[in-house]
């Protein structure tokens, strides 16, 4: 663990960084600074682990203090109301002054369990953002005699007509896929170009003309090529509709 201590009392900034060193055996190094000026070409050099701040060093120069933003920060102060002030400032903790060694100890605590939180979970987290970014590029359909293969970015729509799923492509011609649902369509489409408008469509964005607000907020949805029955969204998802549209 690599600590930076802000502090413009030398003497206070000294029992910090020793009573640091006597209750945490991770610490691999402490620098100390009086303000945050100071720290500042450190601080390009590469960032510690946490800070443990004092309250009024450089507040005049609240730009400063931006360069603070990458890492926890631990504001050290006065018990007064300088409390909510911390909230803009990346506050991890806040350490009242006389500081207590229990209420330090608590703090390293609380970071090392944060810390190994997504330490521990960085694994799921890799998979997780792969398997959204594994989007379906295109999809292999039968013509009359060939196999060709068709863009995703050029299907107009997704129809399921009982166990029957199709695509349609910009050029109004039906393709049947097989071994797909539309709920398993909808996981491995491009979320920000597909949207699944009800039961038996997927609609891509791109090929969206315009919408009219229909009786009990549903919408009806009207698409590049023309289609029947038309498309509706239920009132409970036309908000969340109305929000990806807008959104993308």
């Amino acid at each position: 663990m690599k600590i930076l201590i802000i502090e413009a009392d030398h003497t206070q900034a000294l029992w910090l960084k020793q009573t640091l060193l006597d209750i945490e055996t991770g610490i691999e190094s402490i620098e100390v600074h009086s303000s945050v000026k100071s720290c500042l070409k450190r601080l390009d050099a590469g960032m510690p682990d946490i800070i443990f701040r004092d309250m009024e060093s450089d507040i005049q120069h609240a730009d400063m203090l931006k360069d603070l933003q990458l890492c926890p920060v631990v504001l050290m102060g006065p018990e007064n109301n300088l409390h909510h002030k911390a909230f803009g400032m990346n506050c991890f903790d806040y350490l009242n002054k006389p500081i207590d060694c229990n209420k330090l100890m608590h703090i390293l605590d609380k970071y090392k369990t944060i810390k190994n939180h997504f330490v521990n979970n960085i694994d799921r987290f890799i998979d997780f953002m792969n398997e959204r970014n594994r989007v379906k590029k295109r999809f292999l359909v039968k013509g009359k005699t060939d196999y060709y293969p068709l863009l995703s970015d050029d299907i107009v729509y997704i129809r399921a007509d009982k166990k029957l799923i199709s695509l349609a492509d910009k050029n109004n011609k039906r393709y049947v896929v097989e071994d797909y649902s539309l709920s398993s369509l909808e996981k491995i489409l491009d979320e920000s170009l597909f949207y699944r408008a009800n039961r038996k469509f997927i609609i891509n964005v791109n090929y969206i003309r315009r919408f009219k607000p229909l009786s009990k907020s549903r919408v009806s949805v009207e698409l590049a090529l023309p289609i029947n029955p038309e498309i509706q969204i239920s009132r409970e998802n036309s908000i969340a509709f109305k929000k990806w549209l807008g959104d993308l």
